[in-house]
């Protein structure tokens, strides 16, 4: 037996819900006998040549928030911040500390994909006029600092392949993340050609990486200066100063990821600081490394929340060859419902509590998805063009909804009645027929 090996990796635009996973690799084996090698080697030569085999991502909706009490001052000052879906806002407590509230909603850069005039959009939500918008963008495409010849090459054959901006971003993490190992040691040099020497870097690293890249092929793209909280049980047991990224998308506004992390997305547990470029009368302020009370100690979690859901995977680069068919879990298509289950004037949580459990399906021709809920709030993602029937199956029945069709890379919002569960419910328990 031959055993030929595909690896991808990739990157998620953000982590599972109360996860802190960020990476992604998926093994793909194909396993042929002796006898075969020869003709699949030229099925390879004639088809899959050049090779690409993508990595897989996820598109989100929904909120990540972070409500924080500081206990005193903190040794670098905060202030309120915002860009395209992430928004801090600090205010003073009556402690003598201050309270810091976070709100993130992914789903801000555009996709590109077309409309549906009723009830439905894009996977991108478009900003509200003004919000965000752009204003120095020419500002962040200089200075480069020095990158190796592979890294600018990779950056040049992106500008001039891609469809969006979007892609070209996303093709600049991705080939970061493969040629990359993240780690959190600090005290080595992190400039692009340091980086690229030794195969790994911390945050700084990475994100000065991803700028020199972003601006070599003509994306303003700036970092972004934070702190980074960890938690366990709803409760903050670490945290780090931490670099993140931030791009210039047209229409739209600045964004930011996490690069290692996520895509065109930042969770509520990064506190941003500051940012490349603005004013600060802290500058050239030195803070120590290991102050002898860590400085997550000021930071008294009031909630963290992440209620996200998957509306979209796709892969990059896009293509249609025999690895990228084969892939396991690999997502052809790129529609989605995204809804709500709902009680005619009743609130659908208590009711759903005694419908546990509760599965949501489309059932299409090419088989049946399952949605992924978070309370009454459900997803079903991956769904190609075609007529699909929503079931929703529970322990005191099944209710089917009438019939909707999609297209490609359409994005469709729908409530889903129980109602008639709840009179049959209702009817059950007055001894009703």
């Amino acid at each position: 037996m031959a055993r030929i090996a595909f690896r991808r990796r990739g990157l998620m635009r953000c982590t599972k819900a109360g996860s802190h996973e960020c990476g992604l690799m998926v093994p793909v084996r194909i396993v042929v006998n002796q006898s075969t090698y020869l003709l699949l080697s030229l099925l390879i030569g004639s088809a899959l040549i050049p090779l690409c085999v993508g990595a897989e991502t996820r598109w989100v909706l929904g909120v990540s928030e972070g409500n924080y009490r500081v206990t005193r001052e903190f040794p670098v000052p905060i202030s309120s911040y915002r860009n395209a879906g992430f928004q801090q806002v600090v205010s003073p407590s009556a402690d003598g500390g201050f309270r810091i509230s976070i709100e993130s909603r992914p789903g801000r850069t555009p996709l590109g994909v077309r409309r549906r005039p009723v009830g439905v959009s894009s996977a991108g939500p478009r900003l509200s006029e003004g919000d965000g918008a752009p204003d120095d963008g020419e500002d962040y495409l200089l200075p480069i600092e020095a990158l190796p010849p592979e890294a600018m090459r990779e950056a040049r054959r992106l500008r001039t392949t891609v469809n969006s901006r979007l892609q070209l971003v996303e093709g600049v993490l991705y080939w970061l993340a493969e040629q990359v190992r993240y780690e959190t040691a600090g005290g080595r040099e992190q400039d692009p050609l340091s980086v690229y020497t030794r195969r790994t870097a911390n945050c700084v690293g990475m994100t000065r990486m991803a700028v020199a890249m972003l601006r070599s092929a003509g994306v303003p793209s700036r970092s972004l200066h934070g702190y980074q909280l960890w938690f366990r049980d709803g409760e903050v047991v670490g945290g780090a100063f931490h670099r993140a990224l931030e791009i210039e998308y047209p229409g739209v506004g600045w964004t930011g990821s996490d690069v290692g992390r996520t895509i065109n997305f930042l969770p509520a547990d990064f506190v941003v600081l500051g940012r490349e470029g603005a004013e600060s009368e802290q500058a050239g302020r030195l803070v120590p490394a290991n102050p002898a009370e860590p400085f997550h100690r000021q930071f008294v979690a009031g909630a963290f929340v992440n209620r996200l859901l998957e509306i979209d995977r796709a892969s990059w680069p896009a293509g249609a060859n025999l690895v990228a068919a084969w892939s396991p879990g690999r997502s052809l298509s790129r529609s989605a419902v995204l809804g709500r289950l709902v009680v005619r004037g009743e609130a659908p949580e208590p009711f759903l509590t005694e419908l546990e459990p509760v599965r949501i399906i489309a059932d299409g021709w090419r088989g049946h998805r399952q949605a992924r809920r978070i309370g009454a709030d459900f997803s079903i993602s991956g769904l190609g063009r075609g007529t699909y029937e929503l079931v929703v199956e529970t322990r005191r029945g099944t209710v089917r909804f009438p019939s909707v069709r999609l297209g490609l890379r359409e994005l469709l919002r729908i409530d889903l009645d129980l109602s008639p569960l709840f009179r049959r419910a209702v009817s059950h328990s007055r001894g009703e027929p």
